[in-house]
């Protein structure tokens, strides 16, 4: 069979500059498809506060102001580029919206909805000529409401969640999981890890071929290397000893066992941005890009299959 080529990539946070990378990268190293790997959406809402003819914000606790309407393009392109979602608004609404959360919590819906929304009509504007699709999965800090979003898809983007669907003719079969097993901050999609043991093993269940599937989910496997992340004590506060910061897995029990039986020819997973690599599982290729999406910066792999193996794979970055 031919070549068939994926750009994986995953944890953008809502960082408009990293999203615009992956689609460039993308059609610059000539993917037969796009695979995100969720955790699509930000963490933040940052008010632009009108003040005497300028604007300020405050961007991980520094202040910045814009005078002129370039220098306010500038400042909404840089929080939209580190994953937060600008909004205008004088000081007395700014603080009218931190007393009442709750009509809070609906602006920063709203600029999720907006952007989210935008960047599936940014994919299907470069995508959809070069009959190239992007497949997706939300993660486990996607707020509930995105399923609305990505259920309207009907074009190059596809929502993979709890899905299974053949690439490359039927040669292969995507399966998708947009969650993870519980966390400390008890995210929207943290699941029990029987739950996730039950959801995969109906997915893959139904695959003709498990030795062909692509197993997207978003946690990585436990103890995988890919799934490392600092120890924190009771007060979510990080652990250290002699002076070095204690790192631990913390991926899901259930998705490493589901792939040590199933044996899917690709494990692509994020969520633990410190921990990017490639490890095996048996025959398994499990991958974990990492993530530096508040730096601007793109952390993508190169997968080539053909033949119902992987013939090669390369980190990309930049």
């Amino acid at each position: 069979m031919k070549l068939f080529r994926i750009v994986y990539s995953s944890d953008f946070h809502a960082s408009e500059l990293v999203f615009r990378k992956f689609l460039s990268a993308g059609l610059m190293y000539e993917a037969r498809a796009l695979v995100v790997g969720g955790d699509l959406t930000g963490k933040a809402l940052v008010p632009l506060i009108r003040v005497d003819g300028r604007y300020e914000a405050v961007i991980a606790g520094v202040r910045r102001a814009a005078e002129t309407e370039t220098e306010l393009k500038q400042l909404r392109r840089l929080i939209a580029n580190v994953g937060y979602y600008a909004q205008e608004m004088t000081a007395d609404e700014a603080q009218y919206y931190a007393e009442h959360p709750a009509e809070q919590a609906q602006l920063f819906r709203r600029g999720i909805e907006e952007q989210l929304t935008r960047w599936i009509e940014l994919a299907e504007q470069h995508l959809r000529p070069r009959g190239i699709p992007l497949y997706l999965i939300p993660g486990n800090d996607d707020p509930l409401f995105v399923d609305e979003i990505l259920e309207r898809c009907a074009g190059s983007v596809v929502n993979v969640d709890r899905r299974r669907i053949e690439l490359a003719g039927g040669e292969y079969t995507l399966v998708g999981l947009g969650v993870s097993n519980e966390t400390p901050w008890r995210c929207p999609r943290d699941w029990p890890e029987e739950q996730i043991d039950r959801e995969l093993r109906g997915l893959l269940s139904g695959v003709r071929e498990p030795a062909r599937s692509i197993l997207l989910v978003h946690v990585p496997p436990y103890d995988s290397g890919l799934d490392t992340a600092p120890a924190l004590d009771q007060e979510l506060r990080i652990r250290y000893a002699g002076g070095q910061v204690l790192m631990e897995p913390v991926g899901s029990r259930a998705v490493r066992r589901v792939i040590e039986e199933f044996q899917p020819l690709l494990g692509l997973h994020g969520h633990i941005h410190e921990s990017p690599g490639f490890r095996k599982l048996g025959r398994t290729l499990c991958v974990n890009v990492g993530s530096e999406y508040a730096e601007g910066i793109l952390r993508a792999a190169i997968l080539n299959l053909e033949g119902g193996k992987v013939k090669g794979y390369l980190p990309i970055s930049g």
